[in-house]
């Protein structure tokens, strides 16, 4: 029979397979097993390979995450080995940061890898901690409501009126969230203008129809942006992709392999642009020489053929829900500026606002050369740091296509996910302009005597006041505007004067411009 080894995550597993491997090498024993690991990253065809029967002779050993513990069952496995561990996402509320920790599975879960053992026939699990640590252990695990963040549920709560506040809905529920994490919640619905600043229990216009979107609602608001300014295919494959699986996988062999076939996808300094581009890319061949060259495609350049297809029937779900908000029912052009990156890059930008951080180059550096000495434009990445308001210093995740850039043209970068393991690292990251921050971001500060403006106060930006009047003066007419088309579905805006004017400043603007 197989033997199930269950292990934390993906690194632990990687070095017992080597471990595993190396010590049936010398032993002469690696002919007659079958090694392999499981976890939630593998591309589905090695996932399903752990379901095939060996050979008579081969004994199947798979090396897993908690993934299967409820999710999937191998039916010959005869023998559990459990660790007891297990890698669990928490979330710190005042961070808005979730984190991955290694801890002990619960007396639940323990039970259910236990049952793993013999589904089929006889069966047998060992438990590689004692009886007193089993006693330790949590009966259930944390429930979801307390570890996970709470901003959809709020709106939803709020979008159905007749259940009262937010407050007192979840504090009558069977285990209720802190309060802490319920007021940051709050708080950041008001901050993206989905709650009302003066009362937080009236939801906006923007609000309900962020509640509308089966989304997160920083991909719903991104979403909603790309219709309001006609470029949306490209938003629609970024939202279908924020928050799911990477349509990019490495797999830990061939590492450099992947990240050079990645590379090549690579588009306006942004791991978003250039997941739409990979999807395009991948759409174009299937719809001209047919699944098997897509699928080749895919096999080529380390892509995920499954997470293709799922992007593209997500895709069309996502279409037709803002068709059936109004959007794109008045014959609107709703990709007007789809092809337009800065464009797209602005809107992204501004759909995840307020997850910014700024970049910080190293001191200027010069270079002499034969026609006189010149500054030196690129720097070592890692010389090149990244600070948030919360936390300080943070990283770019090393699964970023933006990981290895040696320079910045603009000092500001956005993201969708901060993840804290050994470091605090930011996932699916972009370069963000500062026009976009002082369009789409929080509050404008003047500061006269230094000539220079903050945004929220601490995104600095070097310029004369009167820049600050002419964006005060864009983001009135462009609230009143989207107020207008929030408010009536139906209005085309997309040949709006103001948004031609904006569309011309992002098209325009140029590095460091402010």
């Amino acid at each position: 029979g197989a033997i199930l080894i269950f292990m934390p995550g993906m690194a632990e597993i990687s070095k017992l397979v080597r471990g595993i491997t190396e010590r049936l090498r010398r032993a002469s024993g690696s002919r007659r097993h079958s090694i392999h690991a499981l976890h939630s990253s593998l591309p589905s065809a090695a996932q399903s390979a752990i379901f095939d029967r060996p050979p008579s002779g081969v004994r199947k050993i798979v090396v897993s995450t908690n993934i299967a513990e409820t999710s999937l069952t191998i039916d010959d496995v005869v023998y559990v080995i459990d660790t007891g561990k297990v890698k669990e996402t928490q979330y710190d509320a005042s961070a808005m940061m979730q984190e991955l920790v290694t801890t002990w599975v619960s007396q639940a879960g323990a039970n259910q890898r236990a049952g793993r053992a013999g589904r089929v026939q006889p069966g047998m699990c060992f438990r590689v901690y004692s009886k007193g640590r089993f006693g330790k252990m949590l009966p259930q695990q944390v429930p979801e409501i307390q570890r996970t963040p709470l901003e959809n549920l709020c709106l939803q709560i709020k979008s159905l009126e007749f259940m009262g506040s937010i407050r007192g809905v979840l504090a009558d529920a069977i285990e209720p969230p802190e309060a802490y994490a319920v007021n940051h919640a709050i708080k950041f619905l008001q901050d993206i203008s989905a709650l009302e600043q003066e009362d937080e229990d009236r939801i906006t216009a923007l609000g309900r129809l962020l509640a509308m979107l089966p989304l997160d609602v920083v991909v719903g608001k991104v979403l909603l942006y790309g219709a309001l300014f006609s470029c949306l295919d490209p938003i629609l494959t970024v939202a279908a992709t924020l928050g799911e699986r990477s349509l990019f996988f490495s797999p830990f062999e061939e590492r450099e392999a992947a990240s050079a076939a990645h590379a090549k996808f690579l588009r306006g300094k942004s791991d978003l642009l250039s997941v739409a581009n990979a999807y395009s890319e991948w759409e174009r061949i299937q719809n001209g020489s047919g699944s098997a060259a897509a699928k080749r495609f895919c096999g080529e350049n380390y892509l995920s053929a499954n997470g293709m297809r799922s992007v593209r029937a997500m895709k069309h779900k996502l279409a037709r829900v803002l068709r059936d908000m109004g959007f794109g029912e008045s014959g609107a052009d709703l990709n007007r500026y789809a092809g337009n990156d800065r464009m797209v890059a602005a809107v992204l930008a501004g759909g995840l606002y307020p997850r910014i951080v700024k970049v910080k180059h190293p001191d200027k550096e010069y270079t002499e050369t034969t026609s006189g000495v010149i500054v030196k434009e690129k720097y070592d990445a890692k010389a090149i740091r990244l600070f948030s308001k919360a936390e300080g210093r943070v990283f770019l995740h090393p699964s970023s296509l933006l990981f290895s850039n040696d320079r910045w043209e603009h000092p500001f970068v956005a993201y969708f996910n901060k993840v804290k393991t050994s470091r605090i690292f930011l996932r699916d990251a972009m370069m963000v302009s500062p026009y976009a921050l002082l369009l789409f971001g929080g509050k404008i500060e003047v500061h006269h005597e230094k000539s220079h403006l903050t945004v929220d106060s601490w995104l600095r930006l070097k310029a004369p006041a009167k820049v600050s009047i002419l964006f005060r003066s864009l983001r009135a007419e462009l609230n009143r505007l989207l107020d207008l088309k929030i408010a009536e579905p139906h209005v085309a805006i997309d040949r709006a004067p103001i948004v031609e004017v904006i569309v011309g400043l992002f098209t325009n603007e140029p590095s460091s411009s402010v």
